[in-house]
């Protein structure tokens, strides 16, 4: 420990790299919308707190598997649809894509309709389904 001063004053610019990239990562994650939700407490929120699923993928990749009680509208769809979630409104929605890296950009969109509160599936479906959790085919 009584290294570390030593440490930096050898190789600052290193250490400055560190801290800016911590930064940006910071402000990147703070900026893609809606909380992180771990696939096992979906069910929590689904269940407790009348929780809403929302499936972005695409429709194929919906009727491939999904969790049971998903709503599918594709992200490319979402801006123009987003009254279709109206009626869900001042529940709780947990957006749903394939790895959990689209989710962000669906989150701002529901949060700025005036949707709270949002999650973001961590790991998308395929965390979901690496955690050996159900899916559903249609």
């Amino acid at each position: 420990m009584e290294r570390i001063p030593e440490f930096v004053a050898n190789h600052w610019g290193l250490v400055l790299a560190f801290v800016i990239l911590a930064v940006l990562l910071f402000a990147l994650e703070t900026r893609r919308g809606g909380k992180l939700l771990a696939p096992a407490l979906v069910g929590r929120v689904v269940n407790r707190e009348n929780g809403v699923l929302l499936d972005i993928r695409a429709e194929s990749d919906f009727r491939a598997g999904h969790i049971a009680g998903s709503i599918n509208i594709v992200h490319a769809q979402l801006a123009s649809r987003i009254a279709d979630l109206e009626k869900h409104k001042g529940k709780p929605i947990v957006v749903v894509c394939n790895l959990g890296q689209s989710a962000g950009d669906a989150a701002r969109q529901l949060i700025k309709a005036g949707h709270a509160p949002v999650y973001r599936l961590t790991g998308g479906i395929t965390a979901w389904k690496g955690d050996s959790l159900p899916v559903v085919k249609s």
